[in-house]
């Protein structure tokens, strides 16, 4: 029988699947939870997929977290969703399935025939199909919007926090040059930070708003730093003390403390050098600079390890990577801040050059997972992180213009949002938050560049982010 291409508008009952063809954007970059959900449905059929930007045709048995899904082929005999009924179409919609290859001609739905009110009792309505409920929802979605909303409250306070810990680092950096190395400033900072949660927040401003490359930087990697490893170690069923939290903040604000070595002339140029050039090479220099100071300082083994080696790759050693040294020597913490370390850079909008958008920024890592940095831990990275990270700004399928405002770890496309405009181009003035797992109908379409959507508007991105008030 003839097979063809369409999309799910065009499904019709009586047909046969064979194939699917298009996905929606959540299959864009597959998390192991998904790899596991279509290796156990689609057992037996091929896979399509663009895996670090290349294209391979493979088993589903053989699908890796970070793939981007393109196709499923050859769909077994044994798949129950093979033969199309009117409930499996609407069930492929709220997937996410858009395109298939069918065979057969199909039949319309026929509406029901309207029967006397008391020759057919009323009868509840069906219940959803599993597709339908918020995965991994556990009945958390409660406590996911109180933590955003206690972000969101925490804003003002947590930009008033950065602004004084960037003036911390910059002092002990001017001090430094001049030979005198404390902590002692940067601890009030962690102090300010812990006591007032504002990790979360500082997070959600690091792509907002055009900062310096290295004051900014060390206080945005710190905070992102604390809050991804207590992620983690919350979910490991670890309890975090405070002792580790300010020991993680610390590193953070330290681990470029050998740019105290750079002339200003370099460290600050908005020029971009080569890879070869005599000003790179002094700037890699940085790293031994810092192992130096901090163990003149007595600080601990991991916090020098994270300075050293956090520009070392996984397994690709070019002009990136240094120094060279086994990838075995990495703290397992350093290897995380590697990744931290780049995605901070990518999304910093400086005067010289524009920030990526923390999606595609997000994006960027994955292809360099197995590569530039450590598989695993990149998974850890992106497990909280999400793939629309704090302060995203994003298009809703609804049409509407939102900002991220908290993450849902077990699907990371699914955030939670806080609608900035509607699909009317009006700015809302009465904000809501919107938890996307438990409004399955409604989905990320695209992430936005904030710099780009402000661009021609009387408010900045900082500014836009800043007036949401739930």
């Amino acid at each position: 029988m003839e097979k063809r291409k369409i999309m799910t508008s065009q499904l019709r009952p009586g047909m046969t699947i064979h194939g699917i063809l298009n996905f929606s954007s959540e299959y864009s970059m597959l998390d192991s939870e998904l790899v596991g959900k279509i290796n156990q449905e689609f057992n037996g059929a091929r896979a399509e997929v663009k895996r670090k930007s290349q294209g391979l045709t493979i088993p589903v048995a053989e699908l890796k977290p970070f793939d981007e899904l393109i196709c499923l082929l050859d769909i077994p005999k044994g798949w129950p969703g093979k033969e199309v009924t009117p409930e499996l179409i609407q069930a492929l919609q709220k997937r996410g399935f858009r395109g298939f290859e069918v065979s057969g001609e199909g039949r319309e739905i026929q509406a029901a025939q309207s029967q006397p009110a008391q020759s057919q009792p009323a009868q509840p309505a069906p219940a959803a199909p599993a597709v339908n409920t918020a995965p991994g929802d556990n009945g958390n979605g409660a406590r996911r919007v109180e933590n955003a909303k206690k972000m969101l409250d925490g804003l003002e306070k947590a930009s008033a926090i950065k602004a004084k810990s960037m003036e911390a680092v910059q002092d002990m950096m001017n001090n430094g040059r001049m030979g005198r190395f404390s902590t002692a400033g940067v601890m009030s900072s962690v102090s300010s930070i812990l006591e007032n949660d504002s990790t979360q927040g500082i997070q959600a401003l690091a792509g907002l708003k055009e900062s310096d490359q290295t004051y900014t930087h060390c206080v945005d990697v710190a905070a992102i730093l604390m809050d991804i490893q207590s992620a983690l170690s919350r979910m490991a069923r670890k309890d975090v003390t405070a002792k580790e939290e300010r020991f993680l903040l610390l590193a953070g604000f330290m681990h470029d403390i050998g740019k105290t070595r750079i002339p200003k002339d370099i460290l600050e140029s908005t020029e971009r050098f080569s890879p070869d050039s005599k000003e790179m090479q002094v700037i890699r220099g940085h790293v031994d600079h810092s192992a130096r100071i901090l163990t003149g300082m007595g600080l601990d083994g991991i916090t020098i390890n994270i300075a050293q080696y956090h520009h070392v790759k996984y397994k690709n050693w070019g002009n990136t990577s240094y120094p060279r040294v086994s990838y075995d020597q990495l703290h397992h913490l350093t290897r995380l801040v590697s990744i931290i370390d780049v995605y901070q850079a990518l999304i910093a909008h400086r005067s010289y050059k524009p920030g990526f958008s923390p999606a595609k920024a997000v994006k960027i890592i994955a292809e360099g997972a197995g590569k530039d940095y450590d598989e695993g831990v990149a998974r850890l990275f992106f497990t909280v992180i999400g793939r629309y990270p704090l302060g995203s700004m994003v298009k809703l399928s609804s049409g509407d213009i939102a900002f991220v405002v908290g993450v849902a770890t077990k699907v990371p496309d699914r955030p939670i949002v806080v609608i900035y405009e509607n699909a009317q181009g009006e700015v809302i003035t009465h904000h809501e938050v919107v938890d996307l797992m438990g409004n399955v109908g409604v989905k990320v379409v695209e992430p936005l560049d904030p710099f780009e959507f402000f661009k021609d508007r009387d408010v900045t991105p900082y500014d836009a982010f800043m007036s949401l008030n739930v």
